[in-house]
């Protein structure tokens, strides 16, 4: 596995924004090309799932690294790919 670079949390969600911390200062824009809806539900959703994120990087991390692990090898591989997207690798 590669050294992390993202943030590795603890995100905090008010309302329809997000920020990491108390001293973080960084904005950004999350856009689809592909929303029909409500933006401020949309917005509400992404932000949990972006604060959620890091926790389910390293569950599914843990997931890979037990040998107690039974997977078929498709999902093993579906979970390598998302893992490496993640940490931008791919």
């Amino acid at each position: 596995m590669s050294d992390l670079k993202f943030t590795k949390g603890d995100w905090k969600v008010e309302g329809s924004s997000i920020s990491m911390g108390a001293s973080y200062r960084g904005k950004f824009t999350i856009e689809s090309n592909d929303f029909a809806g409500n933006i401020s539900d949309a917005n509400i959703a992404n932000a949990s799932l972006i604060k959620a994120s890091p926790k389910m990087y390293m569950a599914l991390q843990s997931i890979l690294d037990s040998p107690y692990t039974e997977l078929k090898e498709e999902d093993f591989e579906m979970i390598e790919k998302v893992l490496a997207e993640a940490r931008g690798e791919i």
